[in-house]
């Protein structure tokens, strides 16, 4: 009998996980098949650790963005960032190249779906955002990067993303994410920053 017993539990276990296996996989197809082909969005986003750090971020392929938080912009058309402090009147302009940054706009919302692989799916614990789930996803292959793991809070149903969290070797941050839109039209030239009069330009090129 306790044979029988261990065997039901184990045909149980092994078929649930089977599912779940199946089911990560599904829903990261159907994320791939809407982020895949992603060009451009718009978001506003809070840090769960710090509510007050808070903004919002407008981005295109091609390494373009804006990028206000609280009294600083930063303007990315690929090549150039001008980092602008209204309240200091002055703007920091050097090489997009020099900044190297491996948690890059460009690689988490434009290339993940190819960079990066699902290794588990479970119903979000936190009590909010109703039937959400959280699906883990980890990077397809070591590299420089320090990204270990990112986790997205995402409504299973319409594939909205309530929150994005990014483990690395040494720390974890987690955004809630809001008012996020796919592919809006923005034109290149809005990510080229022009100074207003009485604003001194310190280039660092």
């Amino acid at each position: 009998m306790q044979k029988v017993i261990i065997y039901i539990l184990s045909t149980i276990f092994i078929f649930t996980y089977s599912n779940a296996q199946t089911d990560k996989e599904k829903l990261f197809d159907r994320i791939k098949s809407d982020y895949s082909d992603l060009n451009s969005l718009s978001l506003n986003f809070v840090l769960n650790e710090n509510p007050a750090v808070k903004g919002s971020l407008m981005a295109k392929k091609g390494n373009k963005y804006i990028l206000t938080v609280a009294n600083r912009k930063i303007y990315c058309d690929g090549k150039t960032i001008w980092n602008y402090v209204p309240e200091n009147k002055n703007v920091l302009v050097s090489n997009f190249e020099s900044h190297g940054e491996s948690a890059s706009i460009e690689k988490i919302f434009f290339k993940f779906t190819n960079n990066f692989t699902p290794v588990k799916l479970y119903k979000n614990q936190t009590g909010r955002r109703g039937s959400s789930r959280v699906l883990e996803l980890k990077p397809t292959e070591d590299n420089d990067d320090d990204i270990t793991l990112i986790k997205l809070i995402i409504n299973p149903d319409n594939l909205d993303i309530y929150s994005i969290t990014i483990v690395r070797n040494y720390a974890e941050e987690s955004w809630e994410i809001s008012n996020l839109k796919l592919n809006p039209n923005i034109a290149d030239n809005k990510f080229m920053f022009v100074a207003p009069e009485n604003v001194e330009l310190i280039d660092l090129r």
